[in-house]
Formats: C-alpha cells, sequence, structure tokens
C-alpha cells in the first residue's frame, strides 16, 4: 500500500489553547482531534462500528478523514483501540512488509530523547511531533512540530524549546511543557516494528485505521488523518 503524506509544513508550531478551533497554515486542528469531520465530504461508518470517515478527491488527490465513532466518548475511544488491536494482529499475518501510515498516542508525556528512541528501536519514520503542555493560565496547550525524514539538521529537542513563543503577547508565552503526547508516521508493517510498538508499556494506541480506511474508500493511495484521545488523557501535574 502507498503512502501519501504531506511535507508542505517542517518546524511549523500550531498552539491549542482550552478547545477552541485554531487554523494555521492552512492545518486545522481542534482540541482532541476527535471533532466532525473537516473535509466536508460525505461522512460513512466502517463495517466496525468503531469509526466513521469521510473521503475527499480532488483531481488525482484523495484525502481520508478518520473520526472516532458516536461522539467521541471513553467508550467510543476504547471501542477504537480494541478494533485498532485486533486488526494490527491481523496485519502482522497478513500485511507483512506493507508500509503503514500511523498515528501513535502515548500512555504518558515522553521526553524528546525517549520519543526519538523508540522511533528509532520500532523503525518509525515520524512526521510530526506534538508535545503538550500548559499555558501561563492553567489552559492545555499542544505544539505540534513537522519534520522531513532524512533532514540531516533535524534537533527535535531544540525544536521543540524553540516552539514556545518569547512574545509576551502571544497566547503561549510562558508555557510550561510535559513532554511529547502523539507522534504522525510510517513504518514497514513487521513483529520488529508494529508487532514491538503493540508491546511497549509507554504506548497507548498505534493506529491503524489508515490501512481499512483506504481500502473502505477504494484507494490505495491517500492522505489519511488519524484521530487521536491526547487531550483527554492525564498529562501528570503542571
Amino acid at each position: 500500500m502507498n503512502i501519501q503524506r504531506n511535507n508542505a509544513f517542517r518546524h511549523t508550531k500550531v498552539v491549542i489553547a482550552a478547545t477552541s478551533l485554531v487554523f494555521v497554515l492552512g492545518l486545522w486542528l481542534l482540541g482532541p482531534r476527535i471533532a466532525t469531520v473537516l473535509s466536508g465530504g460525505f461522512t460513512q461508518s466502517a463495517p466496525s462500528g468503531a469509526f466513521q470517515y469521510a473521503v475527499q478527491r480532488e483531481h488525482a488527490s484523495v484525502e481520508i478523514d478518520v473520526t472516532f465513532n458516536g461522539n467521541g466518548g471513553q467508550a467510543d475511544v476504547q471501542r477504537y483501540v480494541q478494533v485498532n488491536m485486533a486488526r494490527a494482529q491481523a496485519l502482522l499475518q497478513e500485511a507483512a512488509g506493507e508500509r503503514l501510515w500511523t498515528t501513535i498516542t502515548f500512555t504518558k508525556p515522553l521526553t524528546a530523547q525517549e520519543v526519538e528512541q523508540l522511533l528509532r528501536d520500532a523503525g518509525v519514520e515520524a512526521a510530526s511531533y506534538t508535545q503538550v503542555g500548559w499555558t501561563a493560565t492553567g489552559q492545555r496547550m499542544a505544539s505540534t512540530i513537522f519534520s522531513h525524514p532524512g533532514s540531516s539538521d533535524f534537533d527535535l529537542e531544540r525544536l521543540a524549546q524553540e516552539a514556545i513563543s518569547s512574545d509576551p503577547a502571544a497566547p503561549d508565552y510562558g508555557a510550561a511543557m510535559a513532554g511529547f503526547m502523539v507522534v504522525d508516521g510510517v513504518m514497514t508493517i513487521s513483529e520488529a516494528s508494529l508487532g514491538k510498538l503493540l508491546t511497549d508499556e509507554r504506548v497507548y494506541l498505534v493506529d491503524t485505521t489508515a490501512y481499512e480506511a483506504q481500502k473502505l474508500g477504494g484507494v490505495t493511495e491517500a492522505t489519511v488523518r488519524l484521530p487521536t484521545p491526547f487531550w483527554d488523557m492525564d498529562w501528570g501535574a503542571e
């Protein structure tokens, strides 16, 4: 299965304060990323009932937005996680060697060093990293850093520090960051990669829905946007 991703945004910051909708350089994010589909395409439910998806076709490109089923409550998220685990086990048996676009959500915020070592050990090529924390006024926020695979000057720890504004007028000025909760990227389906992540206690969800969503959309190549419950998870103490 071919993987298509958007590398147009690199080293870009996205700040989310409270649950407001923020638009930055053409990228939409909404708090926990479980809001209604943004593409405007027709929303359908997957046969498993675990997620909804909308396919938008424009010229030669295809985009698929995936959301949790229902209202994105705890039961909906748990169902999504369980179906992902079952699908992942099946993929290890039936799709070994194929490439998979994934969103990895951690159980708690990890340091830059922890994230990079975890991804390196599992052979994940990261496209973006989302760190979380609190603004000076105590509101939850997230900052996303986009990377380009193979970049020789990419320094995640430095970029994480630079992502917080030094402008006193900025909403994230003086923010306290807890660490990284989400990574988007690509891996090869194998026991050494997907299998390793499934058994890592630091990983809450390694999302395999893109594989099924592309088949449901009838395409072999698409940009797939996946949900993550990180916004409502425990980030530790401020």
